[in-house]
């Protein structure tokens, strides 16, 4: 609909960035990308964004960076209806893998600010990698997704959000890595 904001998230492997050869409308958000590992090791997250200003807007085309390519578009309503969607965005690298994450937290400057998270992974499954999202701070924690690609050296990611009720620190979250 109509003021609807896309978020484009793409998964690629480390030192490969992912770009658009058409566009359509999606320009890059703040803090993106985040890599880790050269080459064809670690994994990268690249996120888009862009507003709807009709009901079919026309596809955004990602570029193959070379050995992999995740990528999927998730939608949000009821946002803020000019400028940039975001009041704060954030970012990190975990390099040493393990079975958690923690994502860090932001400080939001207005209350009932919705918090979405992204968070990458470099191993060759398509099966949902990721478990027991929790931040106390944020209400109504949702994975939105969770999956990825056994193209190449395969990757994937995670999408999480919850809002945060009152402007302030969020805190960070924390989540199961299978």
């Amino acid at each position: 609909a109509i003021g609807d904001v896309a978020l484009l998230f793409i998964e690629s492997a480390g030192g490969e960035p992912a770009t658009l050869s058409t566009a359509a409308g999606f320009a890059a958000v703040s803090n993106s990308p985040q890599a880790t590992g050269t080459g064809t090791n670690g994994t990268q997250i690249t996120v888009f964004w862009a507003r709807a200003t009709s009901a079919a807007m026309a596809t955004p085309t990602v570029l193959d960076p070379g050995n992999h390519v995740y990528a999927q578009i998730l939608t949000y309503r009821g946002v803020i209806n000019s400028g940039n969607p975001w009041d704060v965005t954030g970012g990190g690298v975990k390099a040493t893998a393990s079975i958690s994450v923690t994502v860090s937290g932001v400080t939001t400057s207005v209350p009932d600010t919705l918090i979405v998270q992204a968070v990458a992974r470099d191993d060759d499954t398509n099966a949902a990698e990721f478990s027991n999202q929790t931040n106390t701070n944020l209400t109504a924690i949702t994975e939105r997704t969770d999956a990825g690609t056994t193209s190449g050296n395969g990757g994937g990611f995670a999408v999480l959000d919850g809002v945060k009720a009152t402007a302030g620190a969020t805190g960070s979250t924390t989540a199961d890595v299978v």
